[in-house]
């Protein structure tokens, strides 16, 4: 999984945390997981009220850079380049189709929809199947 962001380690800097051990086989930067945290507790708590629609890859690193520009000036740049342009590209996608789809999936509380999403977007991050139920 991705290691805890926040973490500080006297072996290895905080842009080594953050950027290099964040960015998965996949191509990604993990910490995208949480932009889909809403998907995830509609799912576990059986509250279609609770999803939300998803930013993009490069919004969500952007809002990182932003909370990491004192330690980690380059954050933005750092993630891009060690992004796969692709796998970005196949993300991004899946938000687009995703937000697209997600007034018609509360409206008629399309959990299964739901499920679809969150367990694409896993895979697209770490690159297997997500091992649990949702």
């Amino acid at each position: 999984m991705c290691p805890n962001i926040d973490q500080k380690s006297s072996t290895k800097s905080f842009e080594h945390i953050t950027v290099e051990r964040h960015i998965k086989e996949a191509g990604l930067h993990c910490d995208v997981l949480a932009s889909w945290s809403s998907i995830h507790a509609a799912l576990q708590l059986k509250k279609m009220g609770l999803a939300r629609g998803v930013i993009t890859y490069q919004e969500h690193i952007q809002k990182k850079a932003d909370e990491f520009r004192d330690r980690v000036p380059d954050f933005y740049e750092k993630v891009m380049e060690k992004s796969k342009p692709e796998a970005v590209t196949a993300y991004n996608e899946l938000v687009l189709e995703f937000n697209s789809s997600l007034p018609r999936i509360k409206q008629t509380e399309n959990f299964d929809a739901l499920r679809y999403y969150y367990k694409e977007m896993y895979k697209l991050l770490y690159g297997t199947e997500l091992e649990i139920e949702l």
